[in-house]
């Protein structure tokens, strides 16, 4: 984190600097304020809280002096070293296998979690997973009830936030008086290869809306399809009800 710290206050200066220079000092002002604070979180505990993507994008919104602007090479150089961090030390196929084994306390009761999938919520971006149950006479008979849990997770992290009963919150005008066939004759393909390019193209579009705070919809839209492609037909549409 040495080096991070150096490029943070070496980019202070060079803010400071600018001030000098310029009318508008107001998004500067904000920009000081959010390097000066993760300067602070990691002379406190060496860990960064604060989001600090995205800001090369505010300062250009502003000050149009983007060629050969030291400034502004220095931002954007920070901003690809963090993401790099973030991204690289929790990537989706991780995030997944943990939100698995968490997800209603790691319960013994048989259930199965869904594949992640973008949510929107109150003007923010999760990940979200819902969650059914069965018993061995569904398997059996090739039909289960639909979810009735689903959770939302940090974008970022993966954490867990909010754990919610259908009952109370639902994501889904469903009905719960039938049953969900799950058989099928199509021939899924469930290789490690498959689910590793899928969680790549998620990892694209948290990586994205980490650094940018939007949803390329295209690239999103084609690793749902690629998780679709191994749901059966009538349980593809609470992967839909719960996505963006």
């Amino acid at each position: 984190m040495q080096d991070i710290k150096s490029q943070i206050s070496k980019i202070i200066e060079e803010i400071n600097e600018k001030k000098k220079s310029v009318d508008n000092v107001e998004k500067l002002d904000i920009l000081l304020e959010r390097y000066n604070c993760a300067l602070k979180e990691l002379s406190s505990d060496g860990k960064i809280t604060s989001n600090l993507l995205g800001l090369s994008r505010m300062y250009l919104e502003s000050y149009s002096d983007y060629m050969n602007n030291s400034l502004l090479n220095d931002m954007d150089k920070l901003e690809k070293t963090l993401k790099n961090i973030r991204i690289d030390c929790k990537n989706a196929k991780e995030i997944n296998a943990e939100i698995m084994k968490k997800v209603l306390n790691g319960i013994k009761t048989p259930h199965s979690t869904s594949q992640p999938v973008i949510y929107y919520e109150n003007g923010k971006y999760y990940l979200a997973v819902f969650v059914f149950f069965y018993t061995r006479e569904d398997i059996e008979a090739g039909a289960v009830e639909r979810p009735t849990v689903w959770a939302i997770a940090d974008i970022e992290t993966g954490e867990i936030i909010e754990e919610r009963q259908t009952k109370d919150m639902d994501f889904s005008d469903a009905s719960y008086d039938i049953k969900y066939n799950v058989r099928s004759d199509a021939q899924y393909d469930t290789s490690k290869k498959y689910y590793d390019e899928a969680y790549a193209i998620l990892d694209s579009v948290r990586e994205k809306i980490i650094s940018t705070g939007k949803l390329y919809k295209l690239e999103y839209k084609y690793y749902l399809d690629k998780i679709l492609a191994n749901i059966p037909k009538d349980y593809q549409r609470f992967y839909t009800d719960l996505s963006v």
